[in-house]
């Protein structure tokens, strides 16, 4: 199982790094998205250890160059926004789906 989260993780990797060619603002919200569908990866994780988890959000941190502080400010723009935020997690989603 764990073998498979970190490759569900790296397969995240992969695509955040496929997607390096957009323009920067939808390189900003690529990222977010690959943050948050991350995040729900590290989440369902019930094998890795403490530590670990937290290496590997450190690396998604700092691959995707987000954090808990942007990840909120992000959240804060579409709290008004429902059908933009069901976009969002939609893609989020998906992303998950295509990394299995």
């Amino acid at each position: 199982m764990r073998n498979k989260n970190y490759a569900c993780f790296f397969f995240l990797i992969f695509i955040l790094f496929s997607l390096s060619s957009a323009s920067d603002t939808n390189k900003d919200y690529n990222n977010f998205i690959c943050y948050f569908a991350g995040i729900e990866i590290l989440k369902a994780d019930k094998i890795s250890t403490p530590s670990e988890k937290a290496y590997i959000y450190k690396v998604l941190c700092d691959i995707t160059g987000v954090n808990a502080k942007k990840a909120k400010d992000f959240i804060k723009r579409y709290y008004n926004k429902p059908e933009e935020w069901k976009k969002i997690t939609s893609k989020v989603v998906e992303l998950i789906q295509k990394s299995k």
